[in-house]
């Protein structure tokens, strides 16, 4: 393993992008417990090298040259990139060194709702790069998942020391998805051989198996537990000073005000089958996922982690 860019592993036919991320480092072990080998992409030489990759290496997703290089002998591209100002020049740029370097097959993390005209910033923004991919004629997938369950992770500090799971006022249900689901989806699509996968740009759905209310998901987190918790529906305002004092940065703030607005008007209410279609189960429910995620939202979590 190797974080030198000019010394990568020519078995390695798969490049994950966002290897440190939650998508990204998902699909890794996924692909290792299948044992296929894969290149980590990171953007900084202090991830070092990770576990389950073959190869890690370190590339600026503007620079198109070396990305080029880092994807010598990659037959197949993960696209996944953080939501903000630089996400369709990366993705963009992602996407057109895979062409050059001759890839056969990328398959992209986009957003459930991805549209030119969509209400909420980050969509567009998937929407602009999923067109550059299908102008770009290679084969391609985009996986667009709903909200996902992992987000609710980013609560949990509230919900040990006040009990509270707040969000920006939402009174629908969303149809949120397990993580682990989206990642086995992709590299299951990976690791399909080439008569196995349509042609020109897929796009899948991937969504729970249900609606599921933000005060239902603080009553389940009431039940794995042990102590009350009550959900807590914030203004915009009251919202956007929250997030500004955890130290988002005001764009991302605006987003993700826009998201839970359109996530309030129901559009992530609706269940699809693609999950079931693509992994050959059901999709994994938010109880299920807060049950394997319960220490982290117990009191007893702020001790362990003080050590």
């Amino acid at each position: 393993m190797s974080l030198d860019a000019t010394k990568v592993d020519p078995g390695s036919s798969v490049l994950i992008t966002g290897a440190t991320g939650t998508l990204g480092g998902r699909v890794l072990r996924s692909l290792q417990q299948r044992g296929v080998s894969a290149r980590a992409l990171v953007r900084d030489a202090a991830a070092g090298p990770l576990p389950g990759a073959a190869d890690t290496v370190v590339g600026d997703y503007a620079d198109r040259r070396a990305l080029v290089a880092l994807m010598a002998g990659v037959d197949r591209v993960f696209l996944v990139a953080p939501n903000g100002p630089a996400q369709v020049e990366h993705e963009c740029s992602v996407i057109d060194a895979a062409v050059s370097a001759g890839v056969s097959l990328i398959v992209k993390i986009s957003a459930l709702g991805a549209d030119a005209a969509a209400p909420v910033a980050f969509w567009r923004a998937h929407a602009e790069i999923e067109d550059h991919l299908t102008a770009s004629g290679v084969r391609a997938v985009s996986l667009r998942p709903a909200y996902l369950m992992s987000n609710l992770l980013g609560e949990a500090p509230q919900v040990r020391q006040h009990g509270l799971l707040p969000t920006p006022a939402v009174g629908a249900g969303v149809a949120m998805v397990d993580p682990d689901d989206v990642a086995e989806a992709a590299a299951r699509l990976i690791t399909l051989p080439e008569s196995a996968l349509a042609p020109g740009h897929r796009r899948w759905q991937l969504t729970g198996p249900r609606a599921v209310a933000f005060a239902e998901i603080a009553d389940a987190l009431s039940d794995v537990t042990g102590h009350p918790v009550a959900h807590l529906a914030a203004s915009p305002d009251q919202a956007r000073a929250a997030l500004a004092q955890q130290g988002v940065p005001a764009l991302i703030v605006e987003q993700i005000l826009e998201l839970f607005a359109a996530i309030d008007r129901g559009a992530h209410a609706g269940p699809t089958t693609d999950v079931a279609t693509l992994l050959g189960r059901a999709p994994g429910g938010v109880e299920d996922f807060l049950r394997r995620h319960a220490h982290l939202f117990t009191r007893a979590a702020d001790g362990a982690a003080s050590h």
